[in-house]
């Protein structure tokens, strides 16, 4: 391993400085294969759909930056449908 990173920015960023290679999400990396800057490894069709979760502790103390910024976290996902959330298998071909 050369190097790891939870941040999609900084991933792409390795990525691109040929770091080495990782996993993009598909509508993330498009912009970046049409341009001919990064290309697709195997498998082609069938990408992996990942669920993404907010988890909290509702017990716990929060300050006001990290209540604010819960708060507008809850309040995006609730705004916007759940099939807008989601991917269509299909559409991920």
């Amino acid at each position: 391993m050369i190097g790891y990173t939870s941040d999609l920015g900084e991933a792409q960023r390795m990525i691109g400085a040929g770091l080495g290679f990782g996993p993009l999400p598909v509508h993330v990396a498009e912009r970046f294969v049409n341009r001919g800057k990064l290309w697709r490894l195997p498998p082609y069709e069938n990408s992996l759909a990942i669920d993404i979760h907010l988890v909290h502790h509702k017990g716990t103390r929060l300050d006001r930056a990290e209540h604010a910024i819960l708060d507008m976290f809850q309040r995006r996902i609730s705004s916007i449908p759940l099939e807008q959330r989601s991917y269509d298998p299909a559409e991920m071909e």
